[in-house]
């Protein structure tokens, strides 16, 4: 019997507020889509977001954004997508939600870099869903974000990764030389440059970038390559 009210009476609490409150989101949903869709019109007829407009469409229509969350679990997967794409114009906050659920998307991707060009978030979401469905693909997009924000290892790290796959060794070994110097958490990037200074012939370079990362090969590399040195 314990049992019983542990479960039943929750359940029936939920399906009881479910009930009341449903009808009044679903009114509130189709109010705003007129909105939204004026001001998703609206940007997309300038090459600039007028991010004063934004920041005010954000404050007004708070709520109105976490609806169109809410109503995802009601909709088919082309109806979320709307509704993912609704919701950047209401704030950035959604936009870091949505790399991370849809990471793959690259609708969804591209999207979001035009309504913010700026956003170093949005380019990098649009390589990756680049890079995940053709390989070697994504690098103008990573070059977007570096172009935005230079200090941007993952954006460098990036790019040489698709630079060295393809066989463009000088440019690998500067991309991931950037990396290597910018937020390069892991030593991924000081591993890379270290790889391509190899692969270039200079092996003392490559001693120095192999030095610099965290990787337990990186630094067995570099006492191998010190032992073959005059």
């Amino acid at each position: 019997m314990n049992y019983f009210k542990k479960l039943v009476i929750p359940a029936i609490l939920v399906i009881s507020v479910l009930v009341f409150f449903f009808p009044h989101i679903v009114i509130a949903y189709t109010q705003n889509e007129l909105t939204i869709v004026a001001l998703k019109t609206a940007f997309s007829q300038t090459e600039v977001l007028n991010q004063t407009a934004l920041d005010e469409f954000s404050q007004q229509s708070r709520l109105d954004c976490r609806l169109l969350w809410l109503m995802d679990h009601f909709q088919t997967y082309a109806q979320q997508q709307k509704s993912y794409s609704d919701t950047f114009v209401c704030s950035l906050e959604y936009l870091h939600i949505a790399t991370k659920s849809h990471p793959i998307d690259q609708e969804l991707a591209l999207q979001a870099t035009r309504l913010f060009p700026k956003s170093v978030d949005a380019w990098l979401w649009l390589g990756f869903a680049e890079e995940y469905a053709k390989a070697n693909t994504g690098l103008a997009a990573y070059q977007n974000a570096a172009a935005l924000d230079s200090h941007n290892g993952q954006a460098w790290c990036a790019i040489g990764q698709i630079d060295e796959r393809l066989s463009q060794v000088q440019l690998a070994e500067d991309a991931y030389l950037n990396c290597c110097k910018n937020q390069d958490t892991d030593g991924a990037g000081c591993y890379g440059a270290g790889r391509m200074a190899e692969k270039s012939g200079n092996p003392q370079l490559a001693i120095q970038y192999y030095r610099l990362s965290s990787y337990d090969n990186a630094l067995s590399r570099a006492s191998e390559l010190e032992k073959t040195l005059p």
